[in-house]
């Protein structure tokens, strides 16, 4: 890792199934033969590693489980597991118009956030050319009221669905002015 000049990144994704996380979809969390040497390896040359929940093809725990005590512990396991202080939790397509989940997330991050003072946390939500869509700057809101601080929001400036012939470089930039 550190033969690379890599400083940090980011390992993805951990999905939530019902009140449990796994990685990708099937490799358990904290006892997987191929993720944790590769997180360990990176932390041990340095590198500071950030754990992402959800993805385009799954969902942050606070998605698919509905206990919030359930939802904390399985938060502070990726904490304890890997040694990270800071989490990142990509809410795409429907899960971003889901405000009850939100509102589970935002709690949980609040008590984590209590729990590991030193804990950072970014959102990865959608965006179009126009900037965030309206329900990305609800989940936002949404962190404002609960007094959680979001210290990255990540933009996911991949496709706008503006046919072919977009050039992606600008609307990236557009974006990220907007």
């Amino acid at each position: 890792i550190t033969g690379h000049h890599l400083k940090a990144y980011t390992a993805a994704f951990v999905l939530g199934e019902g009140c449990n996380q796994v990685w990708g979809d099937t490799l358990p969390i904290g006892n997987d033969s191929y993720t944790d040497p590769e997180i360990a390896r990176a932390r041990s040359e340095g590198a500071s590693v950030i754990i992402s929940s959800g993805g385009a093809s799954g969902l942050p725990l606070a998605w698919t489980c509905t206990t919030q005590s359930s939802i904390d512990a399985g938060y502070q396991a990726l904490i304890d597991d890997y040694g990270v202080t800071q989490l990142d939790f990509d809410v795409e397509g429907a899960a971003v118009a889901d405000t009850a989940a939100a509102a589970r997330q935002m709690q949980a991050m609040k008590d984590l956030k209590a729990a590991n003072p030193n804990l950072q946390f970014s959102i990865t939500l959608p965006v179009l050319t126009s900037g965030l869509t309206n329900d990305g700057v609800n989940i936002l809101k949404a962190a404002k009221n609960a007094g959680v601080k979001i210290d990255v929001v990540n933009i996911m400036t991949m496709d706008y669905y503006a046919g072919t012939g977009a050039e992606m470089g600008q609307g990236a930039i557009d974006a990220a002015e907007a």
